[in-house]
């Protein structure tokens, strides 16, 4: 049996319908993106606190973004080449909030103290690898050696960890939006 020709129009202008609705969609959905991300940045030209989510669970803040990136967030300006790297998410945030206010001087303690922290964490895990090594080798010289670094690593890491989140703690308060 043969079908029928109306059936066969039916399908293609079905079809038709669907593709320009398609079409019209992905349109739709670019132009879209496209005035979005016009809209923020005439936000951030006119010097207004902005702060979107990004994909990926990154920021914009105001004329910084905040990208995660291997276990670090880098902060990078739109209006310099300047990136910076942080280990916490909101001393990034932070930073950012700080720079856009100009109160420069908490920024760069807030910088200063999320690197000092990032290099304690480093070291002590850095110990704590060269301890376990040495265990698996029965060297107790080298036991000792990685064991007194590492204790006496871990009471500074703890209180750079105390003094980030005091500072952290603090900015919260600021008065940022007036």
């Amino acid at each position: 049996m043969a079908k029928s020709r109306t059936t066969k129009k039916q399908i293609k202008r079905l079809a038709y319908r669907m593709a320009e609705a398609e079409v019209v969609e992905n349109l739709l959905n670019y132009y879209l993106t496209w005035w979005t991300k016009q809209e923020i940045q005439n936000l951030v030209k006119q010097g207004d606190l902005v702060i979107i989510p990004l994909a990926n669970n990154g920021l914009q803040v105001a004329q910084f973004s905040i990208v995660p990136e291997h276990k670090i967030w880098k902060v990078i300006s739109t209006r310099s080449s300047e990136q910076l790297c942080f280990n916490e998410k909101l001393s990034a945030l932070f930073y950012c909030l700080f720079e856009h206010k100009q109160m420069y001087r908490s920024s760069t303690e807030l910088l200063l103290q999320d690197r000092l922290l990032g290099k304690l964490e480093n070291d002590e895990q850095f110990y704590r690898h060269k301890y376990t090594i040495a265990l698996k080798k029965q060297d107790t010289f080298k036991q000792e050696l990685w064991e007194a670094r590492l204790s006496s690593t871990t009471p500074h890491v703890n209180l750079a960890r105390e003094q980030l989140q005091k500072m952290i703690k603090r900015a919260k308060y600021i008065k940022i939006w007036d």
